[in-house]
């Protein structure tokens, strides 16, 4: 519906087929330059800068003569990862892109401290998995027959250099790392980005808008209440226009002050319907301590404690909770003591809070570790307690087909999100990971002692949350993670510290 909404208004829309996909050569390599180069061909054709053919086997070249010259690349998840790709380049006219959901680095997405974490609700994916699914060449049987041999060899590359045994970084995920080249950017960016994206985790729209601040270009990011999906059919924001707005002045040179007028930072608000909220940046420079107690968040100089708990579960439990990870991740919130998982995690919760407060960035824990094994990992959740009506996790069609989109009549049908009609006892604000044995880098394998303690630090993934009064802060230490890391099962028995254990939260008050 994007689409008509531009032709209506002199726009061209050109569909690119990647590299490796049905009707094209090569093959699908997950995230390398060669899909990077390909796409930055089309790019070059559009500019006049490549020659380019009516067919594959044809000698006779074809212009975009109904071309400017001037070219935008936009579209969500791996296709605003490849317009992230392609602007690194730094390509001749490519005036802007409009990254929605957009990977800046491979490894995080599929990685996370050391660890293989899976991007939310595909656990078991992985580099070699996607770089299958997205080789559509395969469906051409006669064509794919030629090329099966190699492409049989490339992926058996993918699937060893992605190191799932280990996690960690390496060349394989360096390669894939976008961030590296973010200084070669010449276009102007558009992030769009859900707070409650855990399929392409916001650790990677962070990452880019931090590089893009250090650019002489004009960048924008938005931020939406939605998991991994398209916003422009969102009734409280005309994200449409706005970018009409934006690409009228990108493409047609139309002196309408976009830059200006479009916010630097536009968030939508978690407590309120259809609310947001301009800002001039995503992270706070003010920070609030919290010090670990048991059970409890508190600014007060923590004591001389030690607790532990165990990631054992029973054979019958621990095969429910594979099947049923969204009832895992209820009793993991559960806070009350008749929780399933009440010795195998630990519970720290804040004294309800006095104002609302605003975590603007990306929250940082300090803490000393000890596990009975010379291997383990920790998983680190952020949780907003407090009986409330809460956003819904989907926008809900709000009447139907009341968008006019302008071309051929076609409409399309207003959504936004909505509040839960009963209250609920809590949401999680965000969460991370880390491998012990990674705990200085996630290239670097550190030997790790049974029952030695160590210090360590994590950084969870950024977050944008509207904490109001009255609500309680909880911090949630647990292993293995159901929905994302591997599943063990093993006798690990941890133990904190905590009086070498602290919450570090970018805050700003309302």
């Amino acid at each position: 519906s994007l689409n008509d909404y531009f032709l209506a208004r002199g726009f061209a829309v050109v569909y690119s087929a990647g590299i490796g996909t049905k009707d094209s050569d090569g093959l699908r390599t997950c995230g390398t330059a060669a899909e990077t180069q390909a796409a930055k061909a089309v790019i070059e054709w559009l500019h006049g800068d490549r020659v380019a053919f009516v067919s594959r086997s044809s000698q006779q070249a074809i212009k975009a003569w109904w071309s400017t010259g001037q070219v935008a690349m936009t579209g969500k998840s791996y296709l605003g990862t490849l317009a992230t790709a392609v602007a690194t380049t730094g390509v001749k006219g490519l005036k802007t892109v409009i990254a929605e959901a957009a990977i800046s680095s491979w490894y995080d997405y599929y990685r996370d401290g050391g660890l293989v974490v899976a991007p939310g609700g595909f656990p078991g994916e992985d580099a070699d998995v996607l770089a299958l699914e997205c080789q559509s060449r395969q469906q051409v049987y006669g064509d794919f027959l030629r090329v099966k041999k190699i492409a049989d060899q490339k992926l058996t590359a993918i699937t060893a250099g992605q190191d799932r045994s280990s996690g960690n970084y390496n060349a394989f995920w360096d390669q894939r790392n976008y961030l590296k080249d973010f200084s070669k950017i010449k276009a102007d960016v558009v992030l769009v980005h859900g707070l409650n994206d855990w399929n392409v985790k916001l650790r990677n729209a962070y990452q880019s808008w931090e590089k893009l601040q250090k650019l002489p270009i004009s960048q924008k990011l938005i931020l939406h209440q939605g998991q991994h999906i398209y916003i422009n059919q969102l009734r409280s924001l005309d994200f449409t226009d706005l970018m009409n707005l934006w690409l009228s002045y990108e493409l047609y040179g139309i002196a309408n002050q976009a830059p200006q007028l479009i916010p630097q930072v536009l968030v939508q608000d978690n407590t309120q319907i259809e609310k947001w909220q301009a800002y001039d940046n995503w992270k706070t420079a003010k920070t609030v301590k919290f010090y670990l107690k048991p059970a409890q968040l508190t600014t007060d100089q923590p004591t001389q404690h030690i607790v532990s708990f165990n990631d054992q579960l029973p054979a019958e439990k621990f095969t429910y909770y594979q099947q049923q990870p969204a009832v895992w991740e209820h009793d993991l919130l559960e806070s009350k003591a008749t929780s399933p998982l009440q010795k195998h995690k630990l519970i720290f919760t804040s004294q309800p809070l006095p104002q609302d407060v605003l975590l603007r960035g990306v929250p940082h824990v300090k803490l000393q570790v000890a596990v009975n094994s010379d291997h383990g990992l920790l998983s680190l959740m952020l949780v907003d307690y407090g009986q409330a009506k809460r956003l819904r996790s989907a926008p809900s069609v709000l009447s139907m087909d009341q968008l006019q989109l302008g071309y051929h009549w076609q409409t399309a049908s207003p959504v936004d999100f909505r509040l839960e009609k009963n209250p609920s006892p809590w949401k999680m604000i965000t969460k991370g990971h880390l491998n012990l044995q990674n705990r200085q880098h996630p290239w670097q394998v550190n030997e790790l002692k049974a029952n030695i303690f160590y210090s360590l630090q994590i950084d969870l993934q950024p977050m944008f949350y509207h904490l109001p009064a009255g609500r309680q802060l909880g911090l949630i230490v647990y292993a293995t993670d159901f929905g994302m890391t591997v599943r063990g099962n093993q006798d690990l028995t941890y133990s904190l510290q905590l009086a070498d254990c602290q919450l570090e939260l970018p805050v700003s008050n309302f």
